[in-house]
């Protein structure tokens, strides 16, 4: 009889988690090892994270650079593509380059979206951190003057009477033209060479089943999404899973380490001589 290794496991209720891990939380898949799921807002992963709370865990490409000793990222499961991006908003226009008079809505403070902000934009008057489903309140009661917006919001801002001030990923794309680094899975480096690439090639079962079985996580998502509207999810996941999601490629990865030589060459993340990826190829990492 196989044996099964159950570990916990947080990522968000957004669509393009559960798209991806529903099969295998489901157990629609075969692997030695099994997860409970613990859903959580992404600055809340990002903090668990910070402190090795749990053995896997979704994060910020943001939080990966500061936690290299204790984790590594693996080659599937993550959120990194084109056309992606945060945007910026407000419910008025006004020029990015008088960012350092508004006050702004982040969504996380260790989330890829302040940390793209960070290197792209000016510095803003003040930074007021929140969970992502919050930034539209914040604005609403004039709390802040614009707000940085992640997930399924970039689908219904507009339809909200809010205006786009600038697209962060559009940004980071006609600079470097590269894949824009949101987030990814990562692991406990303790858990093991071993653990590490069953773990890698569950997620890429999970991923594969899900493309071809769309439909099977649908009635879950809907109820653990913040957003309830079904096409807006589908929006949402066609956007944010990619083939990077089944295994990151060169020129992906090409993304992550412009990111973080920049936010190193900033001030922004501490060096590390740890890997930030593990290479089941080699079951080493590189």
């Amino acid at each position: 009889m196989t044996s099964h290794r159950n570990l916990q496991m947080g990522f968000s209720p957004c669509p393009n988690d559960i798209f991806i891990l529903h099969a295998w939380m489901t157990e629609k898949i075969e692997s030695p090892i099994k997860i409970s799921p613990i859903l959580a807002d992404i600055q809340q992963l990002n903090e668990w994270a910070k402190s090795s709370a749990q053995p896997l865990l979704k994060v910020s490409f943001s939080c990966l650079g500061r936690i290299l000793d204790d984790y590594v990222l693996l080659p599937s499961g993550a959120a990194i593509g084109s056309g992606c991006g945060p945007k910026l908003i407000a419910k008025k226009e006004f020029e990015a380059s008088d960012l350092n008079q508004m006050r702004v809505a982040i969504p996380g403070e260790h989330t890829s979206a302040y940390l793209l902000m960070q290197l792209l934009l000016p510095t803003c008057k003040e930074a007021v951190f929140c969970t992502y489903d919050q930034v539209l309140s914040l604005l609403e009661e004039d709390k802040v003057d614009c707000g940085l917006i992640i997930h399924e919001t970039r689908f219904t801002f507009e339809d909200m009477g809010y205006i786009e001030i600038c697209d962060l990923g559009d940004l980071w794309e006609n600079e470097f033209g590269l894949p824009i680094p949101l987030g990814g899975i990562a692991a406990k480096r303790d858990l093991g060479k071993e653990t590490l690439e069953q773990i890698h090639h569950a997620i890429q079962d999970s991923v594969q089943y899900a493309w071809n079985h769309p439909e099977a996580c649908e009635e879950y998502m809907l109820k653990t999404s913040i957003e309830k509207n079904a096409q807006v999810c589908k929006q949402h996941i066609n956007l944010y899973v990619t083939k990077d999601s089944y295994t990151l490629s060169e020129e992906a990865i090409e993304g992550v380490d412009a990111m973080f030589e920049l936010a190193r060459e900033k001030g922004l993340l501490a060096p590390s001589k740890q890997a930030w990826l593990f290479d089941c190829r080699q079951a080493a990492m590189v």
